[in-house]
């Protein structure tokens, strides 16, 4: 569900459009009335959206406040207004909305709008933190890319995860190291191996090459390699 900040001084109109976005599966996380309301939440959360009226009090008005979403925040905002001007017009266009929506609201241009909105970009914290995992050496835990796993082994009750320089010891069977390396871009191709599917450079009738290192391929996990990877 897309949180969405209203910014919106008339608190009438502020209600009347919080339960339409309530209707429309949305969740209105605050409705604010000031710059200085809107960054004192947007500093503590991040929503999906900001829904920003042009015209309201204070030293900031829409306009300005989305220069502001836009060079800190990096935060997508739709306009909503009662003048359709084209100085009005002239002067959001430059902001580079996501959309714009004029009072009064009509449910179906607000469902339209809404619904042409891009899919929200990822968080770059968030995927920076989801490209490492940390695994045990003798020195303590080391940070370790997924992308730099070439494969795993089992071996018991224990896996060993290869890169191109070290090998890793982990306390968890193979089917464990699975379940954490599956959307990761990993695959099972033999009962002993989990292989990176990235890392593959050759696929033989009951082998993949990574590196120099031949591991081997089941007949009944063939055709799961086969599917993954891009065959012309």
């Amino acid at each position: 569900m897309k949180r969405i900040v209203i910014v919106e001084d008339e608190a009438l109109i502020a209600d009347h459009l919080a339960l339409l976005l309530v209707d429309l599966k949305y969740e209105v996380l605050a409705i604010v009335d000031s710059a200085d309301e809107l960054f004192a939440v947007l500093d503590t959360s991040r929503p999906d959206l900001v829904l920003l009226d042009i015209q309201i009090q204070g030293a900031l008005d829409g306009v300005d406040i989305s220069h502001v979403l836009n060079s800190k925040y990096e935060l997508p905002f739709v306009f909503i207004s009662s003048n359709t001007d084209d100085k009005t017009l002239s002067r959001v266009k430059h902001a580079n909305p996501a959309g714009f929506i004029s009072k009064p609201f009509k449910v179906e241009q607000l469902r339209s709008v809404l619904a042409l909105l891009p899919a929200k970009k990822p968080d770059a914290k968030q995927e920076e933190i989801n490209s490492h995992f940390f695994v045990k050496d003798a020195l303590g835990h080391v940070r370790l890319a997924y992308e730099d796993v070439l494969y795993a082994k089992a071996d018991d009750n224990y896996t060993h995860l290869h890169t191109k320089d070290k090998r890793y010891v982990l306390s968890a069977t193979l089917k464990k190291t699975e379940e954490q390396l599956a959307s990761h871009g990993f695959i099972r191709c033999h009962r002993s191996y989990l292989v990176n599917l990235k890392k593959i450079e050759r696929l033989g009738g009951n082998f993949v090459l990574i590196g120099n290192e031949e591991i081997p391929v089941s007949e009944t996990l063939r055709k799961n390699i086969v599917e993954r990877l891009d065959l012309l």
